[in-house]
């Protein structure tokens, strides 16, 4: 096992995809954690601070009949990343009219797979729990309009 410091931008924007084991717990997150993951953001964005933060620890493993189509499993760490991309797509929903470049950009760079893309395929998968997972996009994107 290897243990390295990963930036989440250096993450989301390598080719491939995350794959979340069928063994895994479904998406589970709900309004206190989004809030605590929502108030570090804050937080950092007021700090304006180059420093990074601590997100907690991702576990991949990259092995087996997966890691030839590109895809890499994502052990530990899918509630964060999940959020942060279903964040990132919320993002990209609202600068989709105003700011389309940035929209193009966001979807390109982090939220989908640079080597499927042609089929439209996400950066993170997970075959057991993709309804909730739109749900819970649906949900956020949601929530974004009503605080406009």
């Amino acid at each position: 096992m290897n243990a390295t410091e990963t930036r989440l931008g250096a993450l989301l924007e390598r080719s491939g995809q995350y794959v979340v084991p069928h063994f895994q717990r479904a998406y589970s997150w709900r309004g206190r954690q989004w809030a605590t993951l929502w108030a570090d953001i804050q937080e950092l964005y007021a700090l304006e601070s180059e420093q990074p933060h601590f997100m907690g620890s991702v576990v991949l493993l990259s092995e087996g009949a997966e890691e030839s189509s590109g895809a890499t499993l994502l052990i530990d760490g899918q509630q964060r990343l999940v959020t942060l991309s279903l964040f990132l797509a919320a993002v990209r929903d609202r600068a989709f009219e105003s700011a389309p470049a940035l929209a193009k950009r966001i979807q390109q760079s982090f939220l989908s797979d640079q080597i499927t893309d042609d089929r439209g395929q996400p950066r993170i998968r997970s075959e057991e729990h993709t309804s909730e997972l739109q749900s819970l996009r649906h949900l956020v994107c949601r929530l974004l309009l009503e605080k406009k």
